[in-house]
């Protein structure tokens, strides 16, 4: 199912480290997550809350920081972000962009630079779901994810 722009219910969503994304989003990142991790040591972290689903409300905030001047990257117009619709999501550092370049596009994300590529290009930092169904390789490690986070408890 899918809600308005910057308006979807918490029961919509699920958590990821530092963010929420659509559930469909979120396992998807989440097996592409414990895949890198563990291939190469790099867990991929979002810059922060507002980095993943982004409320309409903070698309309104960083839209008006945008036309003040106080916010050094473009910003979507309120209502057509990406992060609005709960499948992007911003990483924090170059290192977890190259993982995402060199494997995101298996799990279905785009970034500037992978096969897919990203919807904000001048952005190396931002991913997206290019593929709305959870593919077989996402669902394979989501569901490794889930049985090393049970057997963790």
């Amino acid at each position: 199912m899918s809600y308005p722009n910057g308006r979807w219910p918490s029961k919509a969503l699920m958590d990821i480290p530092r963010g929420r994304l659509s559930k469909s989003a979120a396992r998807s990142y989440l097996g592409m997550r414990y895949y890198i991790g563990r291939k190469t040591g790099v867990w991929l972290t979002p810059t922060g809350p507002n980095s993943s689903y982004r409320p309409l409300s903070v698309q309104r905030s960083f839209w008006q920081a945008h036309l003040n001047g106080t916010m050094p990257q473009a910003v979507a117009r309120p209502g057509t972000s990406n992060h609005g619709n709960a499948i992007a999501c911003d990483l924090r550092d170059p290192i977890m962009w190259a993982k995402v370049r060199a494997y995101g596009a298996d799990f279905g994300w785009g970034i500037a630079g992978n096969r897919l590529g990203s919807d904000a290009p001048s952005e190396g930092w931002h991913m997206v779901l290019r593929s709305g169904k959870l593919n077989a390789k996402a669902r394979y490690w989501y569901l490794r994810y889930r049985a090393a986070k049970r057997k963790r408890r």
